[in-house]
């Protein structure tokens, strides 16, 4: 579990400089259920264990992660046009 979470520091960075600001939380926490679910919420994300990626070195398969991360700085202001675009 711990490297399937492990890019999120990296992830954290990469997206505090493209935000131009650090993470707007004090704490932000990963709540790791059963199943696939991938949810934001104030100061944390639900992600469910068949959305961690399953080859922790394959930077495209931890979309999820990011995904939920990234509704820290933005929440739901930027979204996809269709849902082709989801992944964003």
């Amino acid at each position: 579990l711990k490297r399937r979470l492990a890019g999120t520091k990296d992830m954290v960075a990469f997206l505090s400089a493209k935000a131009g600001m650090p993470l707007p939380v004090a704490d932000y926490s990963q709540l790791l259920v059963e199943g696939d679910e991938a949810q934001e919420a104030a100061t944390y994300s639900v992600l469910g264990s068949d959305a961690l990626p399953r080859q922790p070195d394959d930077p495209s398969q931890d979309w999820a992660i990011v995904h939920e991360l990234t509704h820290q700085w933005w929440g739901n202001l930027i979204t996809c046009e269709t849902l082709k675009d989801f992944w964003l």
